[in-house]
């Protein structure tokens, strides 16, 4: 982002974004004289009347599903809208991973990956890719950037992304299929309220999930009855998962988004996007799904 914003220029963001992406444009971007035009609503008409609003706007950022509400962006449509306004789409792909989405291919003109998370997938690596078409900012300022804000990984960790990428399209697979069966397990549950993953029927954007998507992903999200006292209670009852921030291990990951990777959000705005105080959100690993489903249906009869 910083490779591509100087000061007095804007940036168009959905409001629904990973914790960090967002204090980040909403407490330092400013501090560079960089306006940020936040988005509650993320349809197609949303971002075109944040264009209209702020012609002078040079990026538009996104992130499809997004942390942790799992909302969908049209990305060819979002992708169209800003090359109209002669701005560049930024997407994190974090959630989808390469495997499940290509947002290049849909007109991005800039991706980002954690590759801490699917793309290294055993959660020993602490780094991040940027994928991009545009060759010559690739060379000129987005390596500068890099090499002048600290922001090279080291050789080791290197090896080590790059050995997980090994099995890379078989953890996705096994991700993906185990993460439909507790979706699944989860929406027929009757402590559960609702439940957030873009490969449910159910989901309001299945169908541009279905069309942009080559597989749903392993991230799902759940509201219990009960809120947050019903959160505490499943998360402090779990075995075989970890109580951990990260997402995209070969194990499975339970979280309480509020109080953990969104802490930083004020509440109003957590509210705003529909994270509540009672989401639980699950990164489903790689293991035999039933012990994953047993774990959870043995942890529900706490709450």
């Amino acid at each position: 982002i910083m490779a591509n914003l100087r000061a007095g220029q804007t940036i168009i963001a959905q409001e629904a974004l990973y914790g960090a992406t967002y204090v980040f444009l909403n407490e330092y971007a400013p501090r560079y004289g960089v306006k940020v035009v936040w988005l509650h609503n993320i349809r197609n008409e949303d971002w075109e009347a944040a264009f209209a609003a702020n012609p002078e706007a040079v990026m538009a950022y996104a992130e499809t599903p997004a942390n942790p509400t799992m909302c969908i962006v049209d990305l060819a449509a979002v992708a169209e809208i800003a090359h109209r306004h002669n701005a560049w789409l930024y997407v994190d792909n974090t959630f989808a991973s390469p495997y499940g989405q290509r947002p290049l291919t849909l007109g991005a003109d800039v991706v980002l990956h954690s590759s801490t998370k699917y793309l290294a997938g055993h959660g020993v690596v602490v780094g991040g890719a940027v994928v991009s078409n545009h060759v010559d900012w690739v060379k000129g300022p987005l390596f500068g950037a890099v090499k002048n804000f600290g922001g090279s990984e080291s050789p080791f960790d290197c090896w080590l992304a790059v050995l997980g990428l090994k099995t890379f399209e078989l953890r996705m697979k096994a991700h993906c299929k185990n993460a439909m069966a507790v979706a699944r397990y989860l929406e027929a549950h009757p402590k559960v309220e609702r439940v957030y993953y873009p490969g449910l029927e159910s989901h309001p954007d299945y169908e541009l999930a279905k069309k942009q998507m080559h597989c749903f992903g392993g991230m799902i999200s759940f509201e219990l009855r009960g809120g947050l006292q019903a959160g505490e209670a499943l998360l402090n009852n779990v075995h075989t998962m970890t109580l951990a921030v990260s997402l995209g291990n070969t194990d499975t990951l339970i979280s309480h988004p509020a109080s953990m990777t969104h802490s930083g959000m004020p509440r109003a705005e957590r509210l705003k996007v529909g994270l509540t105080d009672g989401l639980v959100r699950l990164s489903v690993g790689i293991e035999n799904v039933e012990d994953i489903i047993e774990d959870l249906d043995q942890a529900f009869q706490h709450v």
